[in-house]
This record gives C-alpha cells, structure tokens and sequence, in this order.
C-alpha cells in the first residue's frame, strides 16, 4: 500500500510540473508579441518624420540682412534651384527689405554673399543668387493640386537667431487656396490678391521664408506670416509652391512680377451650402462660378461695375468653374490688360469689359 502511494505521489509531482512548465511559459510568449508589435508602430512612425527632416534640412539656410555693416535681422530661405555652380535662394521680401548686404549660411556652416535677382513687394517673394564653391541640392516641388486638409506638413526655419537654424515644428494643412487681398504700399488701395495655404505648424520670428514640406520631403510652401493675439492660436500662412513656383519664373526670367489685378475676393459657388444659394436666391443645381463677396473701391473690378453677389462665370469666352481657373488667367496677363467677365446677376447673365490693375 505504502508503495503504491509513494507512486501516485510521483506521478502527480511529475504532472504538477508539467502544467506549471506550460502555464509560465505560454503567457510569456504572448506578452513578447504583443510589445515587439507595439515597438514596430511607434519606431516606423518617428522613422517618417525624422528621415523627412534629414532629407531637406540641408536645403534650408539662414538668411542674414545687414546694414551699415551691422547685422540687423535673420530669417530663413529654401534652396529653390541649382545649376551649374549657381544656387537660386528664395525667401520673403520683407526678410531682405532695405539690406545693404545679404548673406545666407548653408548646413555646412558656409556664410556666402547673395545677388538680389529681383523681387516682388505685393507678393512678399524675393530671388538670390550665388556662385558656391560646393555642391547644393535644390527641393522637389510637390504640387497644390495633390494637398489636402488635414495633411501632415513640417516647417524648417530659423526663427529667432541663426543659434536655432534648422529648428523643425509639425501640424497638419488647414485650409487651401486663400485669397487675401494685400496693401503692400498702405496707401488704402489693394495691391495684389495673394493665394496662400493655411497650417497649424508652428512659427515664430525668423520663420519666414523657410519651407513648409509634405512628408515625402517635397516643397509645397514658403512660410510667409502669421496672425498674433490674444484670441489666435495656430492661424500661419505660406506662398503654395504652385503659386510660388509662377513668381519665381518670372523673377528669373525679368527680375519683376507682372500680373493682372481684380481687386475681388470672394467664394466659388461649388463650396456654398444649399441654404446660402437659397439666400442668395441660386439654383441649387448651380455649382460653377466665383462667388463675389469684396469689391475693392476704386478697383479694377468696381470700376467696371462689377458688384458684391455677382457671379462671375466666364472670362474672354471661356467658361469659369473656380477661382483658380481666374488666377490661372490673371497670371498670364498684365496691367492694362482688358478682359472681357460675364457674370451672373440677379440669376441674369451680363458681361462687362475690366481693365487689370
């Protein structure tokens, strides 16, 4: 009897170690999985964004504007283009105005004197030029067309002092295609409508004319302003490269922008809810055209007639969807210029004749 107990004893020793061998060991295999899977997701995350920063952080320099000698502001600028020894720099106009030198510090810390190519005072926008010594990669331009809200956008600048150049803050695109109306000269008369892109990234003095970048390391703006008080927070602008991209051409090509002016802001009518086309008294059906809602006084638009609720729907014959299509126009014509508009009012079609300002 005794030894059959003893065996029984064993057995169920035996069997006890078993099934702690298996207990322990299963859960420890599982907790291994799940915690590599987590380590991935947030190592190939931070991986996006840290190899889109060292893509283009070299193609970002500080720009310092000097006068009398003395240094007297810093701001950023974005290696537009690259040729043949030559480096194209853009920047804002205001980081460059009334310098008496400009230079621009490259990532492999070379301080080199820059050449005004030309620059257009509405557009905030200024071209640089200078003969390098070393090798410089210019950005790939993404495309406006491609953004939407939402989307991720990274800014690189040197805000403050050239001590923080290369510094980079993150946010998402907030709205497209802005129409603001500029006073460059503030004699109380619009100058210019310039198109802008609206973010959230954070920016501070010294920011302007960096680079704003989606997260496949291409240029798509160049930070140019942003709204401060008490009431604001995260309201920034920058230059769409699309936009910006026509003004630098031109500045290559005459070291001048010539372009026509309106003198409108408003909506297009794709973008209006139904209650709003009702007040307006539109068909619902209606979804093409501009929308009017500024008319500048003394303007090139207000001259000819054109009023506030009028829906422009054709330009010289050829049929109006968006104010895109009006900006695509304005950019090949110049001041002087006289454009026939036909346009909606009161759900009747009239055309009048605008000379461009």
């Amino acid at each position: 009897m005794k030894k059959f107990i003893y065996v029984l004893v064993g057995i169920l020793v035996v069997w006890n170690i078993f099934l702690t061998f298996e207990i322990f060991n299963q859960p420890q295999n599982n907790t291994t999985i799940e915690h590599n899977v987590v380590e991935t997701t947030i190592t190939g995350y931070t991986t996006d964004i840290t190899q889109t920063v060292e893509e283009c952080e070299e193609k970002v320099v500080t720009i310092e504007n000097y006068q009398d000698d003395t240094l007297d502001s810093v701001g950023s600028g974005i290696v537009y283009d690259y040729q043949q020894g030559e480096v194209y720099i853009v920047t804002n106009y205001h980081v460059i105005e009334r310098s008496q030198r400009i230079n621009a510090i490259f990532a492999n810390s070379a301080n080199v004197e820059m050449t005004l190519v030309g620059f257009d005072e509405n557009y905030d926008v200024a071209l640089l030029k200078a003969t390098t010594d070393f090798d410089v990669e210019p950005f790939t331009h993404g495309s406006n067309d491609l953004l939407k809200k939402g989307e991720y956008a990274i800014a690189i600048g040197s805000p403050i002092a050239k001590d923080f150049a290369g510094s980079v803050t993150f946010g998402v695109i907030s709205g497209k295609d802005l129409l603001l109306s500029v006073d460059s000269d503030n004699d109380g008369i619009y100058d210019a409508d310039m198109v802008l892109l609206q973010t959230d990234v954070a920016m501070n003095v010294g920011n302007s004319g960096g680079a704003l970048v989606n997260l496949n390391g291409e240029l798509i703006g160049l930070n140019t302003l942003g709204l401060i008080g008490s009431n604001v927070q995260g309201m920034n602008f920058a230059i769409p490269i699309d936009e910006l991209s026509y003004i630098v051409d031109q500045l290559m090509e005459n070291g001048i922008l010539e372009k026509g002016y309106l003198g409108i802001s408003g909506e297009d009518v794709a973008t209006l809810e139904n209650y709003e086309k009702s007040y307006l008294g539109l068909n619902l059906e209606l979804n093409e055209g501009y929308l009017i809602k500024v008319v500048e006084t003394d303007g090139p638009a207000y001259n000819a007639g054109l009023q506030v609720n009028d829906i422009i729907v054709g330009i010289n014959g050829q049929s109006i969807s968006d104010y895109a299509q009006i900006r695509d126009m304005l950019y090949n014509l110049k001041p002087e210029d006289t454009i026939e508009i036909t346009y909606l009012r009161n759900n009747a079609e009239e055309t009048c004749s605008v000379v461009l300002g």
